[in-house]
């Protein structure tokens, strides 16, 4: 069972990551502009619709790359209970 949650995980990570990776390279945004977008400071009602879904992409960006680092911790987690639970079996 917790190799089976491991796998999931894993799966999960890694498409949340290709998934923001797409995204990314069809915007053509690099990891810094996207930041730049985030804390320009002028109203959303000043910017035009296209910046505005610029906006939106990188907030869903960094949203995914945040979710796909937490798997990462809850999979080596998971990991790491597996092999101390192996070893003490042993």
């Amino acid at each position: 069972m917790p190799l089976k949650v491991l796998y999931v995980s894993f799966l999960l990570e890694e498409s949340l990551i290709g998934f923001s990776l797409y995204l990314r390279s069809a915007q053509g945004l690099s990891l810094s502009e996207i930041l730049l977008l985030l804390d320009s400071g002028t109203p959303l009602c000043i910017q035009g619709l296209k910046t505005l879904i610029h906006r939106l992409q990188a907030y869903l960006l960094l949203i995914l790359w945040t979710q796909a680092y937490i798997l990462f911790i809850f999979h080596v987690t998971v990991a790491a209970v597996i092999l101390k639970t192996i070893h003490m079996n042993l």
